[in-house]
């Protein structure tokens, strides 16, 4: 007997169009946020073959939104690198000036006021590369998870 033509009320597995129609009507009761017992309870399908369907669906969701997280976790790591590292550029060449004004006014009393400009600027700029090496050494979500997975896989089990 092909798979087309069955007798009625024989359990089994559903045609491949049937497949196709199953996963249509599941797919549309998930995106509208019904649980899988509503779902089992509207169409009369088997729980087992909603569940199978519905958990790709949310899995492929999930997939898809993880991937766009990483995304947008290292696009705004790169924004904030680029920001730290514009901020290190403007207090470099804010160093510079005071620098050459130090150098005109070497003979003068107010090259101590310059100096102390100079130090705040020298702390400025520690502190920024501080950040910029922060943010470069911090681990992304994705790879603070995948860490954590291996360490939980190597470590031995502590039984209670």
């Amino acid at each position: 007997m092909s798979e087309e033509i069955k007798s009625p009320g024989k359990n089994g597995r559903p045609t491949i169009i049937k497949q196709l129609k199953i996963k249509e009507d599941v797919r549309k009761f998930f995106s509208r946020g019904f649980h899988i017992e509503d779902i089992c309870r509207v169409t009369g399908y088997n729980r087992k073959t909603v569940t199978k369907y519905y958990s790709a669906l949310a899995e492929e969701i999930e997939k898809e939104q993880t991937k766009e997280f990483a995304e947008r976790e290292r696009d705004a790591r790169k924004r904030t690198k680029l920001c730290y590292n514009d901020l290190l550029c403007n207090e470099y060449a804010n160093r510079d000036k005071i620098e050459k004004m130090i150098e005109s006014e070497a003979n003068n009393q107010a090259v101590v006021h310059l100096f102390s400009k100079r130090a705040e600027s020298t702390r400025i700029i520690i502190d920024l590369r501080a950040r910029i090496d922060g943010v470069e050494a911090t681990l992304t979500a994705e790879e603070a998870v995948k860490k954590f997975t291996e360490l939980q896989k190597n470590e031995p089990r502590k039984d209670t």
